[in-house]
């Protein structure tokens, strides 16, 4: 679904936000200088902030086809994302792409 749709999906239309649509068209295009990305609730200074409206599942395509981004900080996830296990004391979680990052 997602491989077939990606290059025309209405971005605006699966997030809550102009700038969180924006965030999304940057990975979607490949953007090289899009190579942090922080994930949180608004207010903060991040690149998208998690709110209803947003399609959590664009998000991590779109993540996850990236090229050039070498770091994700994760400093919120909704309650309803059973999927995610998150410990206790924990307030920024930090995954590193596999891939060798020259941005770093």
């Amino acid at each position: 679904y997602y491989e077939a749709n990606a290059a025309n999906i209405k971005l605006r239309q699966i997030t809550s936000s102009a700038v969180n649509a924006c965030t999304l068209q940057r990975l979607r295009d490949g953007d090289d200088n899009l190579n942090h990305l922080y994930l949180g609730i608004e207010g903060s200074i991040l690149e998208f902030a998690i709110r209803e409206g947003d399609d959590l599942g664009w998000l991590g395509y779109f993540i996850g086809k990236s090229e050039c981004l070498c770091h994700l900080g994760i400093y919120y996830l909704p309650a309803f994302e059973a999927n995610i296990v998150v410990t206790p004391n924990s307030q920024l979680f930090q995954l590193r792409h596999a891939r060798q990052c020259s941005h770093n």
